[in-house]
């Protein structure tokens, strides 16, 4: 009759074992112990997004002293690692302005980039400070001279990361139209010079340096070349050339859109793979979901060349969510929030976009 308690207590033991595993086994990754987080994947986070208006264009012109409802272009560029500002481009009266907006939609400063005639898109460092931007001068000929610049967000003072002095075609013309920051606070750019005779003329060479921030070169990392119509040269196998491309968190690959294809190239082995189950007659603009598993992008969707559709796709392409927004007219170029809650973008009316996740 002793016996008796001890089986009821074994009894209740194995039924909460059983329990157990049958929980976990059920519920997978999604729940373990208190040690391990809860998993959620990206396609189910990415799934259900909220857009929402931040600010509208006319607001918008009226933060920056404009006092009319004239429909000035604008894009977002990059959004700091504190998540406090972004680095928009504003377009009015045939000129452009980099201007600092937090996230509501409030302006905090007009970058004092002096008389620039364009910019291509801006890069905020892993420390927030300074911001990496390809400006363009015109000379006395009306050239188009590239020059990597770097803005001090502290000091609002700005200095040239290169000597870019001329433009003289098929001589040596270099353009830097491709770049961003490492985790390290150095910087990597793709170099594109058109190459002098004997080669043919318009060929090309890309070249992927890695500098510091005052601009010293550090490493060239790739470099390729591209002859036109001569059979004496002979191209290279793997070419370089980046075009729009975007660094991600961890520092070792890079994301881009080649012809059709969108195509992760690696820092550390020098192989470029392609993601698989994309594909875009005009190629696309991307940028990183923070965790480094999946990108955000935009797109052409028809041959005019005149509707945008902006998505999510993981970097294996495991899964794509295509029809997240379609954006008449413009690029809208994303960026992300630093948490990956967040996507920000302009649309056609160039009024400031966001979109949630419902399950963030």
């Amino acid at each position: 009759m002793k016996i008796l308690p001890y089986v009821i207590i074994g009894i209740i033991v194995t039924s909460i074992l059983v329990f157990l595993v049958s929980y976990e086994t059920i519920m997978g990754s999604t729940v373990s112990n208190s040690s391990k987080p809860i998993i959620i994947s990206d396609k189910d986070k990415f799934s259900r997004p909220i857009i929402e208006q931040v600010i509208n264009h006319t607001k918008l012109a009226r933060l920056f002293g404009l006092n009319n409802n004239t429909n000035y272009p604008v894009d977002l560029y990059d959004w700091s690692k504190d998540g406090k500002f972004i680095i928009t481009n504003l377009y009015i009266s045939n000129k452009n302005y980099l201007v600092s907006i937090d996230p509501n939609g409030t302006m905090l400063q007009k970058l004092n980039t002096q008389d620039l005639h364009n910019f291509f898109p801006a890069r905020i460092s892993p420390s927030d400070r300074y911001v990496l931007f390809t400006g363009v001068t015109i000379n006395a000929e009306n050239d188009h001279i590239d020059n990597l610049y770097l803005y001090d967000m502290v000091t609002n003072t700005m200095k040239s990361l290169t000597n870019n002095t001329n433009y003289e075609s098929g001589s040596h013309s270099v353009s830097m139209h491709s770049y961003d920051w490492l985790p390290n606070g150095n910087i990597i750019y793709n170099e594109e010079d058109a190459l002098s005779t004997p080669t043919p003329y318009g060929s090309l060479s890309f070249s992927l340096w890695e500098v510091s921030s005052t601009g010293e070169k550090i490493g060239l990392l790739c470099h390729s070349m591209y002859y036109f119509n001569n059979p004496n040269f002979k191209s290279s196998p793997n070419s370089c050339d980046f075009e729009e491309m975007a660094v991600n968190p961890d520092g070792n690959k890079i994301v881009f859109a080649d012809d059709s294809h969108l195509k992760i190239y690696n820092i550390d082995t020098n192989q470029t793979t392609v993601i698989p189950n994309f594909y875009g007659d005009f190629g696309a603009i991307t940028r990183w979901i923070p965790n480094s598993s999946s990108i955000v992008y935009t797109q052409f969707t028809d041959e005019h060349m005149d509707r945008w559709k902006l998505g999510i796709m993981s970097v294996n392409g495991s899964f794509t969510e295509k029809d997240m927004y379609t954006v008449d007219g413009v690029e809208g170029l994303p960026v992300v929030s630093p948490d990956g809650k967040y996507i920000m973008f302009a649309n056609a009316d160039n009024d400031l976009m966001r979109i949630r996740f419902g399950n963030n």
